[in-house]
């Protein structure tokens, strides 16, 4: 079992998700707000430690698939908070080959822009 799948909480299927993205409930990791978590990830995810570059491009689709689920307790409010936690604990088990010091600064990092960067569009 992938590592992925392990850390998941949904099981959307390829519709599932289209008609997600399609009704505008999620949107991965896009730049909806002038900022793409997309862009920024693909510029500077050769920064990890022990990086995989055979690997890149299954790490970012597992990173736009916890996006999706963030995307998804955001628009149903599942508590601001606690769906930016979800997230970066979620990201800090994925990166589990990454020294837990450097998973702890990045989830902590990751969490902190979550909760400053879209308070405003939460409950909107």
């Amino acid at each position: 079992m992938k590592t992925i799948e392990t850390i998941l909480s949904y099981c959307f299927s390829e519709e599932q998700r289209e008609a997600l993205y399609v009704c505008w409930i999620i949107n991965g990791c896009g730049g909806e707000w002038s900022f793409s978590f997309d862009d920024f990830l693909e510029k500077n995810i050769e920064v990890l430690d022990i990086f995989l570059h055979e690997k890149k491009t299954e790490l970012l689709c597992d990173l736009r698939r916890i996006c999706e689920e963030h995307d998804v307790d955001f628009f149903f409010q599942k508590w601001f908070l606690k769906s930016n936690l979800i997230m970066a604990i979620k990201v800090f088990k994925l990166l589990h080959w990454i020294p837990i010091s450097k998973r702890f600064a990045i989830s902590t990092i990751l969490f902190i822009l979550l909760s400053k960067k879209w308070k405003v569009f939460y409950k909107k």
